[in-house]
């Protein structure tokens, strides 16, 4: 059981990483961040998306390729995206 919990926090502490790194390229508050939300509804363009990418990569040290970025709806797929790959 007590495996569970810390695989459990160790994914919440990721989430709150990424959600880091967008709430600064972003300038919004991270704890407004939803994972429905998208690069454009918080105020980013595909600029942003570009630079939240490669902050995510440099922190992470793991590469997201383009034809998985393109792929990326809302920042809850980026998220999960991340935490899957951190997994391996």
């Amino acid at each position: 059981m007590k495996k569970k919990a810390g695989v459990k926090a160790k994914s919440v502490k990721q989430e709150n990483k990424i959600k880091g790194i967008i709430a600064t390229h972003l300038k919004t508050p991270a704890e407004k961040l939803k994972n429905t939300d998208t690069i454009e509804s918080l105020g980013g363009d595909s600029l942003d998306f570009v630079e939240l990418i490669l902050a995510i990569e440099e922190e992470f040290q793991f590469l997201i390729p383009a034809e998985d970025a393109d792929k990326f709806t809302n920042i809850g797929e980026l998220i999960n995206h991340v935490k899957e790959n951190l997994k391996r």
